[in-house]
């Protein structure tokens, strides 16, 4: 059973900016909305206030992680909204619900309270390519994250608190929780040269005319390059089409151009072309700034 959808601003939460409050950029314009024939979860793209409250962001050992597959981690936003993981690896199930002012203020107080204190970077172990946890909060004009370096690495211990905080996000659940639908999908299209191809199918569209293969990148000191996708956006609520069609971009999140398990092949401009596709995750990137 949904709740009817109530938009509220957090506005003690979202206040102005402190002079003491380090790294505190201007705060997004937020409007108050409440509109009970909204839909209860997943509003239209511009309706809905992205402003994120409390985000999990976590890279395994060679920069992967649930958020390039598609597959959201925990986010908080200003109007309610969080969308989670349900779930671990392969088997994470892509979730959204919408919290009540007060379920939004525990989430964000418990946060606030736990990581205010701690430095913007730890550093749990040496070298290059560990894995990082980072947790990011917007509290009262403030902006700020918390990142663990090796989070997770054999032999590394990170704070209690941070650890604890963590395991609770990467649990959360919610009983009204359901499917998550992206607002986008982003689908991703790499070269073949000589491979067998289909026609181009009639249900998903094309990229823009104008498109065309961005220029390799060079890897590496001895001139090597790797060829770059095409990547556009198409309306989320097409994944039911595309299932179907296209396959997701596979769960590592790294682009697998010359595995057809990953893709599916099609004729376009000439060419053959693997494709796939990855749900698009809400102000994914966000602006945690950096030391």
């Amino acid at each position: 059973m949904h709740r009817s959808a109530t938009f509220f601003v957090l506005a003690s939460l979202l206040g102005g900016c402190r002079a003491s409050a380090p790294r505190c950029p201007e705060s997004p314009a937020v409007v108050a909305l409440a509109d009970p024939s909204a839909p209860a979860l997943s509003p239209a793209p511009g309706t809905a206030i992205r402003v994120p409250l409390v985000r999990l962001s976590e890279h395994g050992q060679w920069g992967g992680s649930l958020q390039q597959a598609g597959v959201p981690e925990f986010t908080l936003y200003a109007d309610g909204l969080v969308i989670f993981a349900r779930g671990q690896g392969d088997s994470a199930q892509p979730m959204q619900a919408r919290l009540s002012t007060k379920e939004a203020e525990a989430v964000l107080e418990r946060a606030n309270a736990t990581l205010s204190s701690f430095p913007e970077r730890t550093n749990l172990v040496s070298g290059s390519d560990a894995a990082e946890a980072a947790i990011g909060v917007t509290y009262e004009g403030r902006i700020y994250s918390v990142s663990m370096y090796g989070f997770g690495s054999g032999g590394a211990k990170a704070p209690e608190a941070f650890t604890e905080l963590h395991n609770e996000l990467v649990a959360w659940d919610h009983p009204d929780a359901e499917p998550w639908t992206p607002d986008e999908l982003t689908i991703v299209m790499f070269r073949v040269d000589g491979a067998p191809s289909n026609a181009w199918p009639k249900e998903l569209p094309p990229p823009p005319n104008g498109s065309s293969e961005p220029p390799e990148r060079a890897v590496g000191r001895d001139g090597a390059s790797i060829r770059q996708p095409i990547r556009y956006r198409v309306p989320g609520n097409m994944e039911a089409v595309l299932g179907d069609i296209v396959p997701p971009l596979n769960a590592t999140g790294i682009d697998v151009d010359s595995d057809e398990r990953y893709a599916a092949t099609f004729a376009w401009s000439g060419a053959a072309w693997h494709a796939r596709y990855q749900r698009v995750v809400p102000e994914r990137m966000w602006f945690w700034p950096r030391s």
